[in-house]
């Protein structure tokens, strides 16, 4: 079977639902694939009629890592967030008549 895809469109689409960034309603609304086609690449993904992922070997590790990262990239905005207020605070001040 051809796919009318690119590869990588697959994949993306996976991780989004995988993510729980976005459903899968949702996601068929958004890209020209139907939902019964991402429920059924996100099957071994995502446990069927239940919204549950599997349990396996390699999902433990990758939900731990998705956990991991999810922090990191927490972490890394509260960082960005304090660096935009301390620059506004140093522009204010550069700004300042004397």
């Amino acid at each position: 079977m051809i796919s009318a895809y690119p590869p990588g469109f697959r994949e993306c689409a996976v991780m989004l639902i995988r993510g729980g960034e976005i459903s899968i309603r949702q996601l068929a609304r958004a890209l020209p694939v139907s939902e019964t086609t991402l429920r059924r690449w996100a099957a071994p993904a995502v446990g069927e009629g239940h919204g549950c992922r599997q349990a396996s070997a390699s999902g433990v590790g990758a939900e731990a890592e998705v956990l991991r990262l999810r922090r990191e990239v927490q972490a890394l905005r509260r960082e960005r967030d304090a660096t935009r207020v301390a620059v506004a605070k140093l522009a204010r001040e550069v700004d300042r008549p004397t």
